[in-house]
């Protein structure tokens, strides 16, 4: 059961003014995707350098490329799409390094045995390796959780309530309501109820992002069982 009556697919609304070249939508793509996609490298091993060199070389895909005139709402995850082409981009990146280190002859059996013996061009609906999917999807859970704190951390801020900091500090390794209580100035049955409450305003905002990044009501709870420990 979700909280919305209606589903509006924020994210779809994004990508149809981004294919017709909307400069602020276009930023708004790349905002919100850019650190699932640089996590996932990183997960991969390439450094932070190399990294950055294949976000960007992902998202020229995207913005010139003519990649985003085949994404469409009936095909399922924008973020499988966006894999797709990671995992292109990792190929050609890697194409490269190889021939130029070992000559051009040499690239290809090179790339197939360092990359698991799957070096050719995927499109949107290619059968991808689940353990790619995973890592993505790993990827994608932590700048969704990333994102909830700091919405939390603002909220909190703005009405000057102690739920982000309790709650952070209780995640970060300070678990005994005593040494809580005594940090904050405040009594232990209150960071009881700072904690309950803080993970039921984090819980809200991560199904809020989620929504945001959902093309209908079955994405959205398709995706949401990806934090089904978390939001219990």
């Amino acid at each position: 059961m979700t909280v919305f009556k209606e589903f509006q697919s924020t994210i779809w609304t994004v990508i149809r003014r981004a294919k017709d070249q909307d400069g602020e939508s276009l930023s708004l793509l790349l905002q919100r995707y850019r650190a699932p996609v640089l996590g996932y490298l990183r997960k991969r091993g390439f450094d932070e350098h190399d990294a950055e060199d294949i976000v960007q070389d992902v998202f020229l895909k995207f913005l010139k490329g003519g990649v985003l005139a085949k994404v469409e709402r009936e095909k399922g995850r924008f973020r499988d799409m966006l894999l797709a082409v990671t995992k292109n981009t990792v190929n050609e990146h890697l194409r490269k390094q190889l021939a130029l280190k070992r000559g051009g002859g040499a690239a290809m059996r090179s790339l197939d045995e360092q990359i698991g013996g799957d070096s050719r061009e995927l499109s949107f609906g290619d059968v991808i390796p689940e353990s790619d999917i995973r890592e993505f999807d790993a990827a994608w859970v932590e700048s969704i959780l990333s994102g909830a704190f700091e919405k939390l951390r603002e909220e909190c801020a703005r009405e000057k309530t102690l739920y982000y900091e309790v709650l952070s500090r209780f995640l970060a390794g300070t678990t005994r309501y005593e040494d809580l209580a005594a940090e904050f100035r405040i009594k232990a049955s209150d960071v009881r109820n700072y904690l309950h409450y803080g993970r039921l305003k984090l819980k809200r905002h991560i199904r809020f992002l989620v929504k945001d990044h959902s093309l209908s009501r079955e994405d959205f709870e398709n995706e949401l069982g990806l934090f089904a420990g978390i939001l219990e």
